[in-house]
């Protein structure tokens, strides 16, 4: 917008070289500071929920910052990324309530991160193409029908807290020292000794199995004839996968999901968008533009042929071990494999076409799987770290971010996640009250739906005045 004063330039805008351009955050006017204390309140609430921040920072970039969308899209995707890579960090020593293995999940993220990134290209390109009011529509079902789930699972989760009895789970034995005993076990078969408790072990001709197991523990019988070398293979395999599991980081796993996050990142660049121009000239739209579009498939594919290959073989080491399971451990034999990756192209296409960030999908799905909260939220805000890095190296690299505002916003998101990990999550952990996460992921849920909306019926309106209301709109 061309201008000869400020006072010709928009609120927060001033006239330099006859342009308006948007203020330097400092010094920040009351507003910006009143919305600055606010953001802080939204960062710990965002924290504890597990969807990054994004969900609050990109509609106040808008509203009360007066940034025009890309630079909103460029700024807030960048200091997300920025508060992502931080909480993974901070993440790493967490470990699993019932097991000696970290809290994050990274057997459902090497099978999710490549399925919503397919099912995302896709997402984006219906979200293009469909008319305004058809994206409200499908906003206002499927974000309402997801938020009311949730908090319904919040309510159940406070229930359970509520009751005494149930509330007994907290205390349930490590899984680990249960198996530890097993191996014990499995030894005094192989090694009897005076003091052998080997009655005590479930010995049949042709079976193995612990004698005593709680209400919420699944044991699958290993279907293969009970030998002495068997046992022998069982009682070695069972201690490999332990120690395995136990490592603070499954590197073999990282670097699945590193290389994924490589290649992403390089077609994002090399193909460019509306906004930001390919780093090797390829014109928007252009025939390479769409061969870049989908190459990313062929890629994905192959990472998840080999996701699901070694998942299927860890899950028959151990079943084949005595592994013990939880109901929320997804046991990866090929049925189920398959059923995951279709889940996670649902779930990058759902997020794409309603414009919502994959964490606002995915958390509230793996609590329906029957995750933990924690563990739900951990994972699910760890799986959305990729495709934020990746989408915010082609905004930095077309320097498109505003990055007093970038580091205003990742400063607060970095205050909100010390607070929300550091003490809420504390005190969650230690009173048992699992129920807050999930309260706080449906807030972010419903202030995203009541966002989204808004920014619908206003751009629905728009084509009513327009006469377009049944056009479909042009994709480039």
């Amino acid at each position: 917008m061309s201008c000869q004063a400020s006072a010709e330039c928009p609120f927060l805008y001033e006239c330099i070289s006859n342009s308006c351009v948007h203020k330097d955050l400092l010094p920040p006017t009351i507003l910006e500071l009143i919305t600055i204390c606010f953001l802080c309140v939204t960062s710990l609430i965002s924290t504890i929920g597990g969807v990054g921040g994004g969900v609050f920072f990109f509609p106040i970039l808008i509203a009360v910052f007066r940034f025009y969308p890309k630079e909103a899209v460029a700024t807030c995707l960048t200091s997300v990324a920025g508060i992502l890579i931080v909480r993974y960090i901070m993440s790493i020593p967490e470990r699993h309530l019932r097991r000696d293995k970290p809290l994050i999940n990274y057997d459902v993220s090497i099978i999710y991160c490549p399925s919503i990134i397919i099912g995302t290209i896709f997402g984006v390109m219906m979200n293009k193409a469909s008319p305004n009011w058809l994206l409200l529509t499908l906003v206002s079902i499927s974000m309402g029908v997801t938020f009311w789930e949730t908090w319904k699972k919040g309510n159940k989760y406070r229930a359970e807290e509520i009751d005494n009895e149930k509330a007994q789970k907290a205390n349930f034995m490590n899984l680990n020292d249960i198996e530890m005993k097993h191996i014990k076990k499995i030894q005094e078969i192989l090694e009897p000794s005076q003091n052998s408790e080997s009655s005590s072990v479930c010995v049949g001709k042709s079976k193995i199995c612990y004698s005593d197991l709680e209400s919420d523990v699944v044991y699958n019988e290993p279907q293969k004839p009970l030998t002495r070398s068997f046992l022998r293979k069982c009682e070695k395999s069972l201690f490999v996968i332990m120690e395995e599991e136990s490592k603070i980081i499954p590197d073999k796993k990282l670097y699945i999901l590193l290389i994924n996050m490589a290649i992403l990142t390089l077609f994002f660049c090399l193909q460019g968008n509306k906004n930001t121009h390919s780093i090797i000239g390829i014109e928007f739209c252009g025939v390479e533009y769409w061969i870049l579009q989908f190459a990313y498939i062929p890629f994905g594919l192959l990472i998840l042929f080999f996701s699901v290959k070694l998942l299927n073989r860890e899950y028959e080491e151990k079943v084949n071990s005595g592994y013990l399971f939880l109901p929320s451990d997804i046991q990866w034999d090929k049925k189920t494999a398959l059923t995951s990756i279709f889940l996670g192209l649902v779930i990058g296409f759902t997020a794409a076409i309603l414009g919502v960030g994959g964490a606002l999908i995915s958390g509230p799905l793996l609590l329906k799987l029957g995750f933990h909260p924690q563990e739900a939220t951990y994972t699910a805000s760890f799986m959305a770290t990729f495709t934020a890095i990746a989408g915010a190296l082609q905004y930095i690299l077309a320097g498109m971010v505003k990055w007093d505002y970038c580091i205003m916003c990742f400063v607060v998101g970095i205050l909100g996640l010390y607070v929300g990990m550091n003490y809420v999550m504390a005190y969650i952990k230690r009173q048992n009250k699992a129920s807050i996460i999930i309260f706080c992921l449906a807030i972010c849920i419903g202030f995203s739906t009541l966002v989204l909306i808004f920014s619908g019926v206003e751009k629905t309106i728009e084509d009513v005045t327009l006469g377009r209301v049944l056009k479909l709109k042009e994709i480039c």
